[in-house]
């Protein structure tokens, strides 16, 4: 069921991406990339919750930190400019967006699945909340891109505690992230 729903996902992702592609081609100014990245970070998380008939403790744990990294990430993007990819077309720099939007979120969407409605918040879930906050409040008080990379790492480490599988199939949404703000940063 995981692996089908994750490439549903996928699917969904791309055409979500070609479409706002389409729109920021028509409509340059409307189709912002740095809100359609943390769009589609809280889209697929709710699209996974969504999924479970009865979501757990650690399946709305994990939403909610996906939704609160989406949240910092916007800001950070706002108040920064993170995205290089705006430099070129708007129909490009849309579709990307969308699509990274899908990587970030894959611990989140993987670990959502995977944690059920019966796996309660363990202490590495916990420690990822706290990687997560500490993140945001840095990025916060400096704009600093190294606190988005914490941030990132603390919710793929708390999407880890669904089971070593979810951490070792979704490393390279945190390792991605790390090397693009590293590279443009």
């Amino acid at each position: 069921m995981i692996p089908e729903a994750l490439l549903a996902h996928a699917a969904i992702a791309g055409g979500l991406a070609l479409l706002a592609g389409a729109a920021a081609a028509q409509f340059p100014g409307l189709a912002k990339p740095e809100g359609l990245f943390s769009l589609s970070i809280i889209g697929f998380a709710g699209l996974a919750l969504w999924r479970l008939a009865d979501p757990g403790p650690l399946a709305w744990w994990l939403a909610g930190l996906a939704v609160t990294l989406a949240v910092g990430l916007a800001a950070a993007e706002r108040r920064r400019g993170l995205d290089d990819a705006a430099d070129g077309p708007a129909w490009s720099a849309a579709a990307f967006a969308v699509a990274a939007g899908f990587l970030v979120s894959l611990p989140s969407q993987y670990g959502i699945l995977e944690a059920g409605s019966f796996q309660p918040i363990s202490g590495l879930a916990l420690l990822g909340g706290v990687l997560v906050a500490v993140g945001l409040a840095w990025v916060a008080a400096r704009g600093a891109p190294r606190g988005i990379v914490l941030a990132a790492w603390g919710g793929w480490l708390a999407a880890a505690s669904a089971g070593w599988w979810v951490a070792a199939s979704t490393v390279v949404a945190p390792l991605w992230l790390s090397y693009r703000l590293g590279r443009t940063h």
